[in-house]
């Protein structure tokens, strides 16, 4: 309570409040989610993964079938040595 003659005294109820002003226009968590996918969507961001996806499978397949092609030519070689080595041992035997 402030004195009445008193002239120097600022009332303090009527201080500025601290921090950010309230504007009204709070937006919940979801809104703000909201917002940002759809912002996203529409910069294309979902095409540019789909097309680096599309280039990492394509990138695995090639691999896979070369992986597969070196492992068809060491089966025969094993196929041939092991020819190989039953003809050394017949003729030893």
């Amino acid at each position: 309570m402030k004195d009445a003659n008193d002239t120097v005294t600022t009332d303090l109820s009527k201080g500025k409040r601290r921090g950010r002003p309230v504007t009204g226009r709070a937006k919940s968590n979801a809104e703000r989610m909201r917002e940002y996918r759809r912002r996203h969507k529409a910069q294309g961001a979902s095409k540019t993964s789909d097309r680096a996806s599309r280039e990492s499978l394509e990138a695995l397949a090639q691999t896979i079938e070369r992986l597969t092609i070196e492992r068809d030519n060491a089966l025969k070689l094993v196929a041939e040595l092991q020819a190989q080595l039953q003809q050394f041992l017949t003729d030893l035997g």
